[in-house]
């Protein structure tokens, strides 16, 4: 983008399991080197990966120091917390020359029960009970949330669900229009390409 004299922001997700690969760290080091500010890096903090929790697998901790001294801005959030997270973005001070960090807090499965800080859920495939379960469990959150006011107070208002085939999986994607500015080029104009949804 710079080459091209463009100033996109680009936004790099990243689980915590990764960094105990040495490719982020050279990453890391050349984003700071180069200077781009517009680079937002997100770890999701869940503590959990495929072979179990991270401090067991490699010691990530500190992360902030470490990322800090990159030559990184850190900042840390309750990943759970759209809030929380939508404050953080808009926070964020994209003119610096700094690339940013956003350590993500979370919990791994969070809203289904019998997924929530369970390692094996990091490549668990859902039978059809428990693809049931989760399912009701995540719209009775999203029903208690609308009831809460969210949508009165013309913050997250919602649009009804829409159940559409892919493959041979049932995807619900529940369309949110958000009214208060955001991050630009943080949130993508749709959750599909139209294209996509056309060839289904």
């Amino acid at each position: 983008f710079r080459l091209r004299g463009e100033k996109q922001k680009v936004y790099v997700l990243m689980g915590d399991g990764e960094q105990g690969e040495g490719s982020i760290y050279e990453a890391a080091m050349s984003a700071s080197h180069y200077h781009l500010g517009r680079l937002v890096a997100i770890i999701d903090r869940n503590q959990l990966q495929i072979s179990g929790k991270t401090e067991d697998v490699m010691t990530l901790e500190p992360m902030r120091s470490r990322w800090e001294a990159f030559g990184w801005e850190v900042l840390d959030v309750q990943g759970n917390d759209i809030d929380d997270l939508l404050h953080c973005f808009h926070s964020l001070d994209y003119e610096s020359d700094k690339p940013k960090l956003v350590i993500s807090h979370s919990t791994k499965g969070n809203g289904v029960s019998f997924m929530e800080s369970r390692a094996k859920w990091h490549h668990g495939v859902p039978n059809p009970e428990q693809y049931e379960q989760a399912f009701q469990e995540i719209n009775e959150r999203i029903n208690a949330l609308e009831q809460k006011q969210l949508c009165k107070n013309k913050r997250y208002p919602v649009e009804k669900c829409s159940l559409i085939r892919c493959w041979n999986v049932h995807v619900s994607i529940r369309m949110s229009l958000p009214l208060q500015p955001m991050p630009e080029g943080l949130l993508p104009s749709m959750i599909l390409p139209a294209s996509f949804l056309h060839n289904l």
